[in-house]
């Protein structure tokens, strides 16, 4: 009842960007997508601690403001480089097809419908992970997500790449509508 399919390419030869899933229980798996602040190997190894962390307080907690809040607190405490973390985290069901959805000053996923219809899912923002310890609450989007439809989570190293001749970069509105022209029941591979 579930597909999945990533790709990270690094702008260089390692990257702070980072992507998981792992199951909760028999019925639901949590989703991440993170980005760290910096790039090369000081954002790797933030990156790894990062997703080590996330691994540890994420299992047994279904709730993805709760488990970024845990993150925040533990990232936070033991800073001294003021690195960050933007991070969008999902809870999906495969039997009822709810998915709870947090970010962290991450960019928005995107909902693709059955239809070909495409937006960006209106969730809080939320702070970035790291900086403080006593950040704002993170919120909570719930959604539902039926046969066909498609959540596309994605760091901004996406929307952010530029073209090198014009310097104009690929933006979300281009990103939404090359989404939106996929053709029905296309494999994912087809949005890679």
């Amino acid at each position: 009842p579930l597909d999945l399919v990533a790709n990270l390419t690094p702008a260089e030869e390692v990257s702070g960007d980072f992507y998981d899933y792992f199951p909760l229980d028999e019925n639901r798996v949590l989703l991440a997508v993170a980005d760290v602040s910096g790039k090369g190997m000081p954002a790797a190894l933030f990156m790894s601690m990062g997703r080590a962390l996330l691994r540890q307080v994420g299992k047994g907690n279904d709730r993805p403001a709760e488990i970024l809040s845990e993150l925040n607190e533990g990232i936070s405490r033991d800073n001294p480089k003021f690195m960050f973390v933007t991070m969008v985290l999902a809870v999906y069901d495969v039997v009822s097809g709810e998915c709870v959805v947090a970010r962290a000053g991450h960019p928005a996923p995107l909902l693709r419908l059955a239809d070909g219809k495409v937006s960006e899912l209106g969730c809080d923002t939320g702070s970035l992970v790291g900086i403080a310890e006593d950040c704002p609450p993170f919120a909570e989007s719930k959604l539902r997500l039926g046969h066909g439809d498609t959540l596309i989570l994605y760091t901004d190293g996406l929307t952010e790449a530029a073209n090198l001749s014009t310097g104009e970069m690929f933006g979300t509105n281009r990103l939404v509508t090359l989404t939106g022209q996929i053709r029905q029941g296309a494999p994912l591979q087809e949005y890679l």
